[in-house]
This record gives structure tokens, C-alpha cells and sequence, in this order.
């Protein structure tokens, strides 16, 4: 919370972006199996949920933490849940 409150949100942001879209990518590999997606299209999807992500992290730190992060990422994995294997099906070629 102090990183956030003495540098601008978009150098939090920033700094975020190439970690959360990484791990992404990392998952998106492991769920690709079998089904073949061009790279860039495996970068969009990653970059898709990465704003989600980060915009969660963001609104998080601005609200002082209050919320349990818990109940944060268990409702993202809800919403979620399916969606990435779903993306690349669209994806495929």
C-alpha cells in the first residue's frame, strides 16, 4: 500500500503488467493441450485477463485492503472458471 501511495498508479500498473501477463501466459500454455492458437491470439487472451486482474489488484489497494483477498479470488475463480479454455476454442485455427 505505501508503493502505491508514493508512486503513480500507472508505475504500480506497469510494473504489474509483464508479471500477471507471464503467469498467464504460463497458464494459458497448460490449457492449451491440443488445441492450436497463434501466439499473438494466446497473448490477447493473456492481456484480457491480466486488466481484469490488475484492475482488481488496483481497486483492492485503493480500498485499503478491507476485503478479504480470499473472498476476492474466490469469486474471480467462479466468474472465471472455464473461460480461458473456453477463449482459446474461439481462438483455434
Amino acid at each position: 500500500m505505501n508503493v502505491y501511495r508514493c508512486v503513480h498508479g500507472e508505475q504500480v500498473e506497469k510494473y504489474l503488467q509483464p508479471l500477471v501477463d507471464r503467469l498467464l501466459l504460463d497458464v494459458i500454455d497448460e490449457e492449451v493441450g491440443e488445441i492450436r492458437v497463434r501466439d499473438e491470439d494466446k497473448q490477447f487472451i493473456a492481456r484480457i485477463y491480466s486488466y481484469i486482474f490488475i484492475g482488481l489488484m488496483l481497486d483492492w489497494i485503493k480500498d485499503d485492503m478491507r476485503e478479504d483477498p480470499e473472498q476476492i479470488v474466490d469469486r474471480l475463480a467462479r466468474l472465471i472458471k472455464g473461460s480461458v479454455s473456453a477463449s482459446l476454442s474461439r481462438f483455434q485455427y
